[in-house]
């Protein structure tokens, strides 16, 4: 099991436990030893041939951890090793042809998910066949409008490789301006944004408790608005809206039977089971990158499930 384990390091130690126990008789299958502490030692065992963690981004992927599926290499973007900007950028081919076949895609981050050398997971999703499918995959270590443009370019650029056209006409977003203004200029001015409705009720929830629960109750003491002396130092300075109502209003879309949100919590639950350990130590950032390689094998293979 422990030659196993160190020859097959995408298998689950469960079942390899399961497989080796398969081949033998009841007498030998007595003496294995009791499956949490079989599991672990497997686990031990593969650990030991895991690279040393990286401590900073300036690390090198060997082909072996690149997670390929036959020839294929899932990982079709990497900036380089650089300590302040590392992006890499996951996907593949039939992934491409999906982004290409569909004309909606929702865009959203995860904080969590991520290694702790990188800032955040950042994916791309589309409805295809009546499915919402995650398509692209991005570590990021920063979140401005550069770094967003590079994965939006890389994405396009690999997709033109395969004389793969990319043509969103709808694309729902978070409400960060860095993400929306590198989309208008890598894919043009004329995809139309849109703001994820759940995005916009924690938002507002959490500008409703800034602006007034916590300066009113919590940091502060209780302030009389009925002070007229107070009436005539309030300046407003009228000026347009950071996002328009066409951005964030749901009402149209709603009777068009499109997207309110961007669908992605139960995603988002599955990447978490496969990244969580990854922040406590447990599993390393190269198992998260593995991991991220085999979600998009499981999304081609069975649609439905993210």
């Amino acid at each position: 099991m422990k030659k196993t384990a160190i020859l097959s390091s995408t298998a689950k130690p469960s079942q390899i436990y399961a497989d080796a126990l398969s081949g033998l008789d009841e007498e030998d299958r007595a003496n294995v030893g009791h499956k949490d502490h079989v599991t672990k030692t497997i686990r031990n065992q593969r650990r030991k041939n895991i690279p040393i963690e990286p401590s900073n981004t300036e690390f090198e992927i060997q082909k072996a951890w690149q997670m390929r599926e036959g020839n294929e290499n899932v990982i079709i973007y990497d900036s380089g090793a650089n300590p302040f900007n590392r992006i890499i950028v996951f996907s593949t081919f039939v992934q491409l042809q999906q982004m290409g076949r569909s004309t909606r895609w929702f865009m959203d981050g995860n904080f969590s998910l991520s290694p702790n050398i990188f800032h955040q997971l950042y994916f791309v999703r589309v409805v295809y066949l009546n499915h919402y499918v995650t398509c692209a995959y991005a570590l990021m270590t920063s979140r401005n409008q550069a770094s967003y443009e590079e994965v939006f370019r890389a994405i396009k650029d690999k997709a033109q490789e395969h004389n793969i056209i990319l043509a969103p006409t709808t694309v729902m977003l978070d409400f960060k301006i860095a993400p929306r203004r590198a989309l208008h200029d890598i894919f043009g001015a004329n995809v139309e944004v849109v703001g994820c409705f759940f995005h916009l009720t924690q938002s507002t929830w959490r500008k409703k408790v800034f602006i007034y629960f916590d300066k009113t109750y919590g940091r502060g003491p209780f302030r009389n608005n009925n002070n007229n002396n107070n009436i005539n130092q309030i300046r407003l300075i009228r000026m347009p809206a950071l996002f328009p109502p066409e951005t964030w209003n749901v009402f149209t879309i709603t009777l068009n039977g499109h997207e309110r949100t961007n669908n992605s919590k139960y995603f988002q639950e599955r990447m978490e089971r496969l990244c969580k350990d990854v922040r406590d130590g447990r599993r390393s950032t190269l198992e998260a990158l593995r991991a991220i390689g085999h979600c998009i094998v499981l999304n081609r293979k069975n649609l439905p499930m993210i």
